[in-house]
């Protein structure tokens, strides 16, 4: 036969779970009071925050950066503004930079490095002392269709934000994920 509790026999169990969860749990942790039949009586809920370290931090604001892209690229209209998002490593440095790069930037940018090279291999099969400018030249050409399809591809993504509640609240998670990890980096 189940025994009855008091109300304040009831409300200590709770706290003792509470804190037994919340001590258990270095991380987010959130309890509902049971209902105890009365229709009257309030849920409750208990929020128990943990500290999150300034990697985890960086990562969910990784996270919310590839989410935001990832919505994007499911509702843009070309191929060509989808944004991929990985790591890279600058020559010289051990640091892992996270960048985002459209499609379009990537191509021409490898077309301009492919240029480039044929233009010293063609120089080197000459034995002649490579144009360098003729090289650079076309490599910087690519800068004013780059522009272009920026603007093209920030045209679109505003349209696409005043259009899409899924892409706005992917932006939103964004700025808060980057202002938890700008806060907590402001700590140290």
């Amino acid at each position: 036969m189940p025994s009855k509790l008091t109300n304040s026999a009831q409300i200590f169990i709770q706290y003792v779970l509470v804190l037994s969860v919340a001590l258990a749990s270095p991380f987010q942790v959130v309890l509902a009071q049971e209902e105890t039949g009365n229709a009257a009586e309030s849920v409750e809920e208990v929020v128990v925050y943990g500290e999150r370290s300034l990697t985890n931090l960086r990562s969910e604001m990784y996270s919310a950066q590839e989410d935001f892209f990832n919505v994007f690229n499911s509702l843009n209209s070309r191929d060509e503004f989808d944004i991929n998002c990985d790591f890279q490593t600058i020559l010289g440095e051990r640091r892992r930079y996270h960048v985002c790069t459209p499609k379009f930037a990537t191509k021409l940018e490898a077309a301009a490095s492919a240029r480039y090279i044929q233009s010293l291999q063609l120089a080197a099969a000459q034995l002649e002392v490579p144009d360098f400018e003729a090289a650079r030249s076309g490599t910087f050409s690519q800068d004013s269709r780059t522009r272009k399809k920026e603007e093209m591809m920030w045209r679109e993504m505003k349209t696409l934000l005043s259009e899409h509640a899924e892409l706005r609240e992917a932006l939103n998670e964004v700025a808060r994920a980057r202002h938890s990890y700008e806060s907590a980096r402001g700590k140290d």
